[in-house]
């Protein structure tokens, strides 16, 4: 069976450059068989035009999806660059809603768990600051919307306690690793947690 590692944190915060980063050492360095699955859609149109509960419950929907879609696949390691939690703050912020934030988490207490959680965390005021440089030199980005300052730190600080909630309740483990670090650094202690030789 693989090993399942998914990523988690605010946008900017390094979640898919971690995991191809991660995925290029374990099979280069190490020859193991290793899948990079991509959860996310930004970009689709939907994202763009649908109301903030239609662009919540497709993100559910298609992070869901793709999370599932690979999950028994016959690799050594499977990494994804999210995870269906990180629906929840999202959703918490731009819905309002109690019953639709309640409905993410369910969906994602409901499904395979993964054999570790890593949580890019933004822990420190300059943190912020970091964050919001990367997502301002995406392209693909609505850069006005994902870099103001108070929805980065809502949904930083929201991910982080939904995170660690998701975590111990199903009992899955999590390394908190800092999203400031270089991606280097970042990989280097995922490789040590595993014990990777």
């Amino acid at each position: 069976m693989p090993y399942r590692i998914a990523f988690t944190g605010v946008h900017g915060s390094g979640k898919s450059t971690t995991a191809v980063k991660l995925a290029e050492v374990l099979s280069k360095r190490y020859g193991y068989r290793v899948l990079v699955v991509e959860v996310e859609a930004i970009g689709d149109s939907i994202v763009d035009h649908g109301s903030p509960v239609e662009r919540q419950m497709y993100f559910a929907s298609k992070f869901t999806a793709q999370y599932l879609y690979h999950y028994y696949d016959g690799y050594d390691y499977i990494l994804y660059t999210s995870h269906p939690v990180m629906t929840v703050p999202y959703t918490e912020y731009w819905c309002k809603n109690p019953a639709l934030t309640i409905m993410c988490a369910c969906i994602a207490e409901m499904l395979p768990k993964p054999d570790l959680i890593v949580h890019l965390s933004v822990e420190k005021p300059e943190d912020y600051e970091i964050i919001r440089q990367r997502i301002l030199s995406r392209q693909d980005r609505d850069t006005e919307v994902e870099a103001n300052p108070d929805y980065i730190k809502y949904i930083a600080d929201m991910s982080k306690v939904h995170v660690r909630a998701y975590t111990m309740t199903l009992g899955i483990p999590l390394l908190e690793i800092p999203a400031r670090l270089e991606v280097g650094e970042r990989v280097q202690r995922i490789i040590e947690y595993l014990g990777v030789r």
